[in-house]
């Protein structure tokens, strides 16, 4: 079988097209991994896996929707780090809910807190883990600055009368003036 039109175009032509498939950010975990153009894009042929790879404006955009932190959740996290690696220095665009947040998932999302440009997490903690969290979060702002950061949400989330509430939790302007 001969090469077809697609085969003859460079690969920064090819890697643009990628960027207009996959425009939206990448959904993690294995319920998505079949219908996510990222993931079956790598599946065509070792060079279109080749141009999906080296493109960091592909996997600097991503969401995830885990509630429980099982086999799913290790899976996400593979995910998770995969676009991470593969995202270079790109800036990042997040947003994750998590029943039960992983401390390493944590830990690995602070290291690249300089990269965020919209940050939006929402969490199930309870009030012990709810200070661990915020005080790292601190730290990582006092850290690595967020010269970048465009949005940023942190939600908890809580059993209310009406359901699961989403709750503002880590408020540094707390203490700002209401002017």
């Amino acid at each position: 079988m001969g090469d077809t039109h697609i085969d003859k175009l460079p690969d920064e032509i090819l890697s643009e097209i990628f960027g207009y498939v996959c425009s939206r950010p990448i959904r993690l975990g294995i319920v998505h991994e079949r219908d996510d153009p990222i993931w079956n894009l790598q599946l065509v042929c070792k060079r279109w896996r080749r141009v999906a790879r080296s493109t960091p404006l592909l996997w600097c955009s991503f969401e995830s929707n885990i509630w429980d932190f099982h086999y799913e959740a290790l899976l996400t996290f593979q995910h998770f780090q995969l676009c991470m690696k593969l995202s270079g220095k790109a800036p990042l665009t997040i947003s994750l809910k998590y029943g039960s947040f992983p401390n390493i998932m944590l830990n690995e999302l602070i290291n690249h807190a300089d990269r965020w440009i919209s940050f939006s997490v929402c969490v199930e903690l309870l009030k012990s883990t709810m200070n661990k969290f915020n005080t790292s979060m601190i730290n990582a702002i006092k850290q690595k600055g967020l010269g970048r950061l465009r949005k940023l949400a942190i939600l908890g989330s809580e059993l209310g009368d009406g359901g699961i509430v989403d709750k503002p939790f880590l408020d540094i302007f707390g203490h700002c003036a209401n002017n």
